[in-house]
């Protein structure tokens, strides 16, 4: 019978990777239309150069979206985008951005 626990564990486990891989995917797609106006040549705050460097803050900003969701998440199944998060997110990468002055630079990167 103790088969039969481990498997249980392991679909549960398995369950969560699944809620948490759909929701990076779907929140760094979400992130990217949130990022793309800071690629416009007439961005006036935290423009991003750099396709690098456009990748690298989609990543960094996913992940801490990510991070911060988890914790307010009693159980892995809540995990969810939903247009509250969305929102939330979109307020964190303005912020995020507006710390870098008119371009965006890796070296420059403020503490999250």
């Amino acid at each position: 019978s103790k088969k039969t626990t481990t498997a249980a564990a392991d679909t549960s486990s398995e369950m969560a990777k699944k809620i948490k891989d759909t929701f990076r995917k779907t929140m760094s797609s979400y992130i990217v239309v949130c990022l793309n106006p800071f690629r416009k040549p007439d961005c006036k705050m935290g423009r991003i150069i750099s396709t690098e460097d456009f990748k690298h803050l989609a990543r960094k900003l996913t992940h801490h979206v990510m991070a911060k969701e988890l914790k307010h998440c009693r159980h892995v199944e809540d995990l969810e985008v939903n247009e509250n998060v969305k929102s939330k997110a979109k307020d964190y990468v303005k912020k995020y951005m507006g710390k870098f002055g008119s371009v965006y630079s890796k070296t420059g990167s403020p503490d999250i």
